[in-house]
């Protein structure tokens, strides 16, 4: 399982730079990504039902890619747990 750019752009847009990224499980999708509502250098995490534009703490794409992974992996652990009881 590997991360891939689901980035869009405008036409005619010569920056090319990632923007935003997915990695998906079964029917979970974890994105993190980057909105025009926010700074420029901001991350953010949408994982329905759990996270949307969440803001991460990292300008560095990969530590913000390891952070909304291991914060939806403990909202499914979480979630996995309330069940069993």
């Amino acid at each position: 399982m590997e991360w891939k750019n689901c980035s869009s752009y405008s036409r005619g847009q010569k920056d090319r730079t990632p923007t935003a990224w997915e990695i998906k499980a079964e029917d979970i999708r974890i994105c993190v990504h980057r909105h025009i509502h926010y700074p420029k250098d901001q991350w953010l995490l949408s994982c329905a039902p759990f996270y949307d534009l969440y803001e991460l703490p990292y300008t560095d794409v990969d530590q913000a890619k390891g952070a909304a992974l291991n914060m939806v992996i403990i909202k499914l652990r979480d979630a996995a747990e309330a069940f069993s009881h």
